[in-house]
Protein backbone atom coordinates (compact mmCIF):
# COMPACT_ATOMS: atom_id res chain seq x y z
CA UNK A 1 0.00 0.00 0.00
CA UNK A 2 2.87 2.40 0.74
CA UNK A 3 4.28 1.79 -2.73
CA UNK A 4 0.89 2.37 -4.36
CA UNK A 5 0.48 5.56 -2.34
CA UNK A 6 3.94 6.79 -3.43
CA UNK A 7 3.23 6.09 -7.10
CA UNK A 8 -0.12 7.89 -6.88
CA UNK A 9 1.45 10.95 -5.23
CA UNK A 10 4.19 11.01 -7.89
CA UNK A 11 1.50 10.93 -10.59
CA UNK A 12 -0.64 13.71 -9.08
CA UNK A 13 2.46 15.80 -8.32
CA UNK A 14 3.31 15.68 -12.02
CA UNK A 15 -0.24 16.77 -12.83
CA UNK A 16 0.01 19.65 -10.33
CA UNK A 17 3.33 20.89 -11.76
CA UNK A 18 2.06 20.68 -15.33
CA UNK A 19 -1.18 22.46 -14.47
CA UNK A 20 0.72 25.32 -12.83
CA UNK A 21 2.85 25.97 -15.93
CA UNK A 22 0.01 25.52 -18.41
CA UNK A 23 -2.28 27.76 -16.38
CA UNK A 24 0.31 30.54 -16.42
CA UNK A 25 0.77 30.19 -20.18
CA UNK A 26 -2.97 30.26 -20.88
CA UNK A 27 -3.43 33.43 -18.83
CA UNK A 28 -0.53 35.04 -20.70
CA UNK A 29 -1.87 34.12 -24.13
CA UNK A 30 -5.61 34.58 -23.60
CA UNK A 31 -6.66 36.41 -20.43
CA UNK A 32 -4.08 39.18 -20.13
CA UNK A 33 -4.37 40.43 -23.76
CA UNK A 34 -8.13 40.71 -23.21
CA UNK A 35 -7.55 42.57 -19.96
CA UNK A 36 -5.23 44.97 -21.77
CA UNK A 37 -8.07 45.90 -24.09
CA UNK A 38 -10.56 46.42 -21.27
CA UNK A 39 -8.38 48.24 -18.73
CA UNK A 40 -6.12 50.92 -20.19
CA UNK A 41 -4.81 52.27 -16.88
CA UNK A 42 -1.66 50.27 -15.91
CA UNK A 43 -2.31 50.48 -12.16
CA UNK A 44 -5.93 49.32 -12.43
CA UNK A 45 -4.82 46.54 -14.77
CA UNK A 46 -2.08 45.39 -12.37
CA UNK A 47 -4.59 45.41 -9.49
CA UNK A 48 -6.98 43.26 -11.51
CA UNK A 49 -4.18 40.84 -12.35
CA UNK A 50 -3.18 40.55 -8.69
CA UNK A 51 -6.78 39.75 -7.75
CA UNK A 52 -6.91 37.17 -10.54
CA UNK A 53 -3.69 35.55 -9.33
CA UNK A 54 -5.12 35.35 -5.80
CA UNK A 55 -8.23 33.59 -7.12
CA UNK A 56 -6.19 31.28 -9.38
CA UNK A 57 -3.80 30.28 -6.58
CA UNK A 58 -6.72 29.68 -4.20
CA UNK A 59 -8.32 27.38 -6.77
CA UNK A 60 -4.98 25.69 -7.46
CA UNK A 61 -4.42 24.96 -3.75
CA UNK A 62 -7.94 23.58 -3.44
CA UNK A 63 -7.26 21.27 -6.37
CA UNK A 64 -3.89 19.92 -5.21
CA UNK A 65 -5.30 19.33 -1.73
CA UNK A 66 -8.22 17.45 -3.28
CA UNK A 67 -6.01 15.13 -5.36
CA UNK A 68 -3.77 14.38 -2.39
CA UNK A 69 -0.58 16.32 -3.11
CA UNK A 70 -0.67 18.15 0.22
CA UNK A 71 -2.70 19.41 3.13
CA UNK A 72 -2.72 22.99 4.41
CA UNK A 73 -3.45 24.42 7.84
CA UNK A 74 -3.84 28.20 8.22
CA UNK A 75 -3.64 29.90 11.62
CA UNK A 76 -4.61 33.45 12.57
CA UNK A 77 -5.68 34.55 9.11
CA UNK A 78 -7.81 37.22 10.78
CA UNK A 79 -4.60 39.26 11.21
CA UNK A 80 -4.82 40.00 7.46
CA UNK A 81 -8.16 41.80 7.78
CA UNK A 82 -7.86 45.42 6.71
CA UNK A 83 -4.09 45.18 6.21
CA UNK A 84 -2.76 47.69 3.65
CA UNK A 85 0.68 49.03 2.85
CA UNK A 86 2.23 46.34 5.02
CA UNK A 87 5.44 44.39 4.61
CA UNK A 88 4.71 40.66 4.79
CA UNK A 89 7.95 38.97 5.89
CA UNK A 90 8.21 35.19 5.86
CA UNK A 91 10.65 32.32 5.93
CA UNK A 92 11.02 30.36 2.70
CA UNK A 93 11.21 26.56 3.10
CA UNK A 94 9.51 25.58 -0.18
CA UNK A 95 8.78 26.64 -3.76
CA UNK A 96 5.07 26.65 -2.93
CA UNK A 97 5.42 29.40 -0.32
CA UNK A 98 4.54 32.22 -2.70
CA UNK A 99 1.50 30.33 -3.98
CA UNK A 100 0.30 29.65 -0.42
CA UNK A 101 0.78 33.26 0.69
CA UNK A 102 -0.85 34.87 -2.35
CA UNK A 103 -3.81 32.53 -2.05
CA UNK A 104 -4.51 34.17 1.33
CA UNK A 105 -4.37 37.81 0.11
CA UNK A 106 -6.39 39.30 -2.73
CA UNK A 107 -4.00 42.22 -3.25
CA UNK A 108 -0.30 41.62 -2.82
CA UNK A 109 2.92 42.43 -4.60
CA UNK A 110 6.15 40.46 -4.40
CA UNK A 111 9.76 40.54 -5.54
CA UNK A 112 10.49 38.03 -8.30
CA UNK A 113 13.69 36.67 -9.76
CA UNK A 114 14.54 38.16 -13.13
CA UNK A 115 14.67 34.66 -14.65
CA UNK A 116 10.90 34.40 -14.14
CA UNK A 117 10.35 37.70 -15.92
CA UNK A 118 11.15 36.08 -19.27
CA UNK A 119 9.99 32.56 -18.41
CA UNK A 120 7.97 31.04 -21.27
CA UNK A 121 5.14 29.88 -19.02
CA UNK A 122 5.10 32.47 -16.22
CA UNK A 123 6.79 35.58 -17.63
CA UNK A 124 3.53 37.10 -18.85
CA UNK A 125 1.99 36.71 -15.41
CA UNK A 126 4.94 38.45 -13.73
CA UNK A 127 4.88 41.37 -16.15
CA UNK A 128 1.09 41.81 -16.09
CA UNK A 129 1.01 41.88 -12.27
CA UNK A 130 3.74 44.54 -12.27
CA UNK A 131 5.80 42.65 -9.70
CA UNK A 132 9.16 44.03 -8.57
CA UNK A 133 12.21 42.57 -10.32
CA UNK A 134 15.22 41.62 -8.20
CA UNK A 135 17.90 42.35 -10.80
CA UNK A 136 17.55 46.12 -10.76
CA UNK A 137 19.93 48.65 -9.30
CA UNK A 138 19.72 48.20 -5.49
CA UNK A 139 18.55 51.78 -4.97
CA UNK A 140 15.82 51.46 -7.60
CA UNK A 141 14.77 48.10 -6.15
CA UNK A 142 14.28 49.68 -2.72
CA UNK A 143 12.50 52.69 -4.23
CA UNK A 144 10.12 50.40 -6.13
CA UNK A 145 9.35 48.44 -2.95
CA UNK A 146 8.68 51.65 -1.03
CA UNK A 147 6.39 52.87 -3.83
CA UNK A 148 4.37 49.64 -3.61
CA UNK A 149 3.86 50.13 0.13
CA UNK A 150 3.08 53.85 -0.14
CA UNK A 151 0.24 53.26 -2.61
CA UNK A 152 -1.35 50.85 -0.12
CA UNK A 153 -0.41 47.49 -1.59
CA UNK A 154 1.03 44.78 0.64
CA UNK A 155 4.48 43.52 -0.27
CA UNK A 156 5.62 39.95 0.33
CA UNK A 157 9.33 39.59 1.05
CA UNK A 158 11.38 36.52 1.89
CA UNK A 159 14.33 38.10 3.74
CA UNK A 160 16.56 35.10 2.99
CA UNK A 161 16.35 35.95 -0.70
CA UNK A 162 16.14 32.27 -1.60
CA UNK A 163 14.73 29.04 -0.22
CA UNK A 164 16.03 27.86 3.14
CA UNK A 165 18.66 25.13 2.82
CA UNK A 166 17.59 21.68 4.05
CA UNK A 167 18.48 21.20 7.72
CA UNK A 168 18.54 24.93 8.51
CA UNK A 169 15.93 26.81 10.54
CA UNK A 170 16.59 30.08 8.76
CA UNK A 171 19.25 31.09 6.25
CA UNK A 172 21.28 34.28 6.17
CA UNK A 173 19.09 37.34 5.72
CA UNK A 174 19.71 39.87 2.97
CA UNK A 175 19.99 43.49 4.06
CA UNK A 176 17.58 44.64 1.38
CA UNK A 177 14.54 43.95 3.56
CA UNK A 178 15.98 46.13 6.34
CA UNK A 179 16.55 48.94 3.84
CA UNK A 180 12.93 48.69 2.69
CA UNK A 181 11.71 48.81 6.30
CA UNK A 182 13.89 51.79 7.19
CA UNK A 183 13.04 53.69 3.99
CA UNK A 184 9.30 53.10 4.15
CA UNK A 185 8.54 52.94 7.86
CA UNK A 186 5.81 50.47 6.88
CA UNK A 187 4.31 48.09 9.45
CA UNK A 188 5.48 44.49 9.44
CA UNK A 189 3.39 41.33 9.50
CA UNK A 190 5.50 38.23 10.21
CA UNK A 191 4.44 34.91 8.67
CA UNK A 192 5.87 31.49 9.44
CA UNK A 193 5.60 28.65 6.95
CA UNK A 194 6.29 25.06 7.93
CA UNK A 195 6.30 21.80 5.98
CA UNK A 196 6.65 18.30 7.39
CA UNK A 197 9.19 17.39 4.68
CA UNK A 198 11.98 19.14 2.84
CA UNK A 199 10.55 19.41 -0.65
CA UNK A 200 10.91 21.58 -3.71
CA UNK A 201 14.04 23.06 -2.18
CA UNK A 202 16.37 24.97 -4.48
CA UNK A 203 17.71 22.74 -7.23
CA UNK A 204 15.49 19.80 -6.25
CA UNK A 205 13.43 18.22 -9.10
CA UNK A 206 9.66 17.96 -8.74
CA UNK A 207 9.68 14.16 -9.01
CA UNK A 208 11.79 13.69 -5.87
CA UNK A 209 8.76 13.42 -3.64
CA UNK A 210 8.83 12.69 0.12
CA UNK A 211 7.77 9.35 1.63
CA UNK A 212 4.43 10.72 2.90
CA UNK A 213 2.00 13.45 1.86
CA UNK A 214 3.11 17.03 2.30
CA UNK A 215 1.56 18.89 5.22
CA UNK A 216 1.94 22.67 5.10
CA UNK A 217 1.18 25.01 7.96
CA UNK A 218 1.10 28.79 7.74
CA UNK A 219 0.80 31.03 10.78
CA UNK A 220 0.15 34.78 10.61
CA UNK A 221 1.17 37.12 13.41
CA UNK A 222 -0.35 40.44 14.36
CA UNK A 223 1.00 43.44 12.38
CA UNK A 224 3.56 45.48 14.29
CA UNK A 225 5.13 48.90 14.03
CA UNK A 226 8.59 48.47 12.50
CA UNK A 227 9.97 51.17 14.82
CA UNK A 228 9.57 48.75 17.73
CA UNK A 229 12.11 46.32 16.30
CA UNK A 230 15.20 48.43 16.88
CA UNK A 231 16.39 51.94 17.63
CA UNK A 232 17.43 53.81 14.52
CA UNK A 233 21.04 54.92 14.71
CA UNK A 234 22.60 57.96 13.08
CA UNK A 235 24.56 55.70 10.75
CA UNK A 236 22.37 54.13 8.07
CA UNK A 237 24.76 51.20 7.84
CA UNK A 238 24.47 50.48 11.56
CA UNK A 239 20.69 50.88 11.49
CA UNK A 240 20.50 48.42 8.59
CA UNK A 241 22.60 45.84 10.45
CA UNK A 242 20.51 46.22 13.60
CA UNK A 243 17.22 45.97 11.70
CA UNK A 244 18.42 42.88 9.83
CA UNK A 245 19.39 41.22 13.10
CA UNK A 246 16.06 42.19 14.69
CA UNK A 247 14.07 40.71 11.81
CA UNK A 248 16.14 37.53 11.95
CA UNK A 249 15.58 37.17 15.70
CA UNK A 250 11.86 37.81 15.23
CA UNK A 251 11.49 35.12 12.57
CA UNK A 252 13.65 32.57 14.38
CA UNK A 253 11.69 33.04 17.59
CA UNK A 254 8.41 32.49 15.80
CA UNK A 255 9.70 29.49 13.84
CA UNK A 256 10.83 27.78 17.02
CA UNK A 257 7.53 28.52 18.80
CA UNK A 258 5.31 27.55 15.83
Amino acid sequence: MRKINWVWRLFVTGIACGLFSIGGLLMTLAYFPLLNLILKDPMRRAAAVQTTIHAAFSLYLTFIKFIGVCSLEVENKHHLEGVKGTLIIANHPSLLDTVILMAQMDRAQCIVKHELWNNFFLGGVMRAANYVRNDQDPTKLIDDCVAVLERGDNLIIFPEGTRTKPGEILGKLQRGVANVVLSSGAPILPVILHCNHTTLAKGEPWYRIPPTKLAFKIKFSEPMNSDTLCVKEESHSLSTRRMTAAIRDLLKEQIVSA
